[in-house]
């Protein structure tokens, strides 16, 4: 590390997802990783996060025990106060919920960092509240709380939850504040640092790729929901398209419920006996201005279809 500021590495918990299986090729580069942040030479504060522990109800197993192994490693499997940091600092792992009684005792240390569940904040990028557990209030004696655990990086109070070093799955699409943060304790300030290139999620429309409205970036996986009627070859060009015009590494079509009732409505009322159409496209044209939905714009349907076939 270059910035001889630096004093100390803190992980917030969660180095590892999967609680029961862990594969082979992440077990090698997990251990590599971890390698790296030794070889710094800093104290490395190590939190264990929920998804590190075998049993959902006991911190007695969990995945990176081998880590003690490391000469600048303190692995946190309980709540220790380091002295040596500022006025005081409290790590803590992973607490259930009626355990955190006991960290009242710790009400007068003025920096805690861990991985932490308190009620009342999102949980994902995608608006998910955390709907139970320990009240932030009841912990208002710290000056901060900086904590692992929940995906969105996001403050109320005394509690600062950094979010995840990058985004895990979709349900945390178009949420790519994500990486590190550095504390100065003496000037009491913390500057979050972005990951640009982490891994990115988006979850969009058919309508807003076409209209240019949606943000894309290389690399990243696609969930596009299909608002408006397209043909199965149609569907296999247009995902062939945005992966190779956007380097994706993924993109998957899913259609609309509207559409698909919809759809389904229109092909019952056409009788295919008393039509006189020139073209496929004339009935295309007639079955998008049949379509009757309160979310449909049957003209902007129109257009966009005249678009994709032109």
């Amino acid at each position: 590390m270059s910035d001889p500021s630096i004093d100390y590495v803190a992980f917030l918990g969660d180095w590892n997802e999967n609680r029961s299986a862990l594969n082979i090729a992440t077990l090698d580069a997990s251990y590599r990783g971890a390698k790296k942040l030794n070889d710094l030479g800093l104290p490395v504060f190590f939190c264990v996060g929920n998804h590190d522990l075998y049993h959902r109800h006991t911190r007695e197993l969990y995945s990176v025990v081998p880590f003690k192994e490391f000469d600048n490693f303190q692995v946190i499997d309980e709540p220790v106060v380091i002295k040596n940091i500022a006025d005081g600092a409290l790590f803590s792992p992973y607490m259930f919920h009626d355990e955190y009684p006991k960290l009242v005792e710790f009400l007068r240390i003025p920096y805690w960092a861990g991985h932490f569940e308190f009620k009342g904040f999102q949980v994902t990028g995608y608006n998910i509240i955390m709907p139970t557990g320990p009240d932030p209030q009841d912990f208002a004696g710290p000056k901060h709380i900086v904590s692992g655990h929940f995906h969105r990086r996001q403050a109320d109070l005394n509690v600062i939850y950094m979010g995840n070093v990058f985004p895990m799955d979709y349900g945390d699409a178009g949420d790519n504040e994500r990486g590190m943060m550095i504390f100065d304790h003496e000037k009491d300030d913390m500057v979050f640092h972005n990951w640009d290139d982490c891994p990115k999620y988006i979850k969009t429309r058919l309508t807003d790729l076409l209209d240019r409205t949606e943000t894309m970036f290389p690399g990243a996986r696609v969930k596009c929901l299909v608002d408006v009627p397209i043909s199965f070859e149609e569907s296999t060009y247009l995902r062939q398209t945005f992966v190779e015009d956007y380097d994706l590494r993924e993109f998957t079509l899913e259609e609309s419920k509207d559409i698909a009732t919809a759809l389904s409505d229109t092909r019952a009322s056409i009788d295919p006996e008393n039509m006189k159409l020139d073209s496929v496209d004339e009935l295309v044209t007639q079955m998008l201005n049949d379509i009757q939905s309160d979310h449909i714009d049957n003209h902007l349907l129109v257009e966009i279809y005249q678009r994709i076939r032109s």
